[in-house]
């Protein structure tokens, strides 16, 4: 086995394995958006004797506080624990964090041999749930409101989305830039938003928050229908997100409007704090 750094040429190889862990059909035109300038110092994937792809790992960083990393292991081969394991060491050894910095890993819950080897390198542990939705859109009429996406600042969005979680205006700023930003508007003010995700089959919503101030209210509501509506109009097969499952307000609403729970998709997160 041989475990090598992740370079612009080598990610353009990586798109089936990329789907196979993703679960979805991924574009290499986002992944290659990932690929930052310090991407090469923490993603590395590891080759059989064949030049097949074993896994791979590589970070993320949400901000100064906490990282996201991805470590998949191909399912049905050998050894998968001692490549988990490599693969682990070498991140790191060549990736540093600042002290009280959190760094997670979204595990399959099912994947025994990764969790067990994630706990076994002190990485702490809880579940969380996936919701997926998937069903036909075109009979939604609701007016598109993209209009919402260039009105709105920065400040604000970062106001709306620190409800669930910690943003910064340069985060929201950047989501803005990139289009990913959804919401709703209530006399003037920004009390919903959602960050969105686009793949060749689905929209992902990957935040989706309401201003405290104005929950209760038909807000979420509105701003998920405006979602499926826009999915319906890409053509998309699905609309998907993750919610924790101590969060049982809000799945309770996912499935109100529809979202059901695959239990296959159940994940483990495994966090680390430096």
């Amino acid at each position: 086995m041989e475990i090598q750094s992740i370079t612009l040429d080598v990610l353009r190889e990586m798109q089936n394995v990329l789907s196979e862990s993703a679960g979805y059909t991924v574009s290499i035109e986002d992944e290659i958006e990932y690929f930052g300038p310090n991407a090469a110092k923490s993603w590395y994937l590891i080759r059989g004797a064949d030049g097949q792809i074993l896994g791979f790992i590589r970070n993320f960083t949400q901000n100064s506080e906490w990282s996201l990393a991805e470590l998949y292991i191909q399912p049905n081969i050998d050894n998968r624990r001692q490549i988990t394991s490599s693969l682990l060491n070498v991140f790191k050894s060549t990736t540093s964090f600042p002290v009280g910095h959190r760094l997670r890993f979204d595990i399959s819950s099912h994947d025994l041999e990764v969790n067990e080897t994630l706990r076994e390198e002190g990485f702490s542990e809880k579940c969380q749930t996936f919701l997926y939705f998937e069903r036909s859109l075109n009979d939604r009429s609701y007016p598109l409101e993209s209009d919402l996406v260039s009105l709105a600042d920065a400040k604000s969005v970062a106001e709306v989305l620190n409800h669930l979680h910690p943003v910064s205006v340069d985060e929201a700023q950047k989501w803005i830039e990139s289009k990913t930003i959804r919401g709703v508007k209530c006399d003037g003010e920004f009390v919903a938003a959602a960050q969105i995700y686009e793949s060749d089959e689905a929209l992902e919503v990957n935040r989706f928050a309401t201003h405290e101030l104005f929950l209760r209210r038909g807000f979420a509501k509105k701003l998920m229908e405006q979602i499926f509506v826009e999915a319906a109009a890409l053509q998309k097969r699905r609309v998907y997100l993750k919610v924790e499952d101590t969060r049982l307000p809000a799945i309770s609403f996912y499935k109100s409007l529809g979202f059901t729970e695959s239990q296959d998709k159940r994940q483990t997160w495994h966090s680390r704090f430096y």
